[in-house]
């Protein structure tokens, strides 16, 4: 038997450390955390949004990304994966109709190896 990769389990705990990052951020900038972690799944469509938060009238979808610079988290978000959580942020607001009237936005969230941290309202 083989011993679990251990670079997977580094990754993925690692990711979440980020999120968590993420997360101190958009509340220390006002904002309640209404999801972490949504998963949408619309017809043959998945999508996963990593933070949804919410200031006044505005909805922020946030993608959080961790690589080993700044530039590489960015190019990492590719436009499939933006169309993807637009999808999966229309499921979201489709099933809270209460926040249809909100501002939506979308930010990344990015850091790097050294978790020095980039925030880009609006990334696309």
């Amino acid at each position: 038997m083989s011993p679990p990769n251990n670079r997977s389990n580094e990754n993925y705990f690692s990711g979440l450390i980020a999120e968590g990052q993420a997360e101190e951020i958009l509340v220390r900038r006002g904002f309640c955390i209404l999801e972490r972690r949504y998963q949408a799944i619309r017809g043959a469509t998945e999508g996963e949004i990593d933070l949804i938060a919410r200031r006044n009238n505005l909805v922020v979808f946030v993608e959080v990304k961790k690589r080993a610079t700044i530039a590489l988290a960015a190019e990492s978000v590719t436009s499939r994966q933006q169309q993807r959580l637009y999808r999966a942020a229309e499921t979201y607001i489709a099933a809270h109709p209460a926040l249809s009237s909100c501002d939506c936005r979308f930010d990344a969230v990015l850091f790097d190896a050294q978790m020095k941290v980039e925030y880009l309202e609006n990334a696309w």
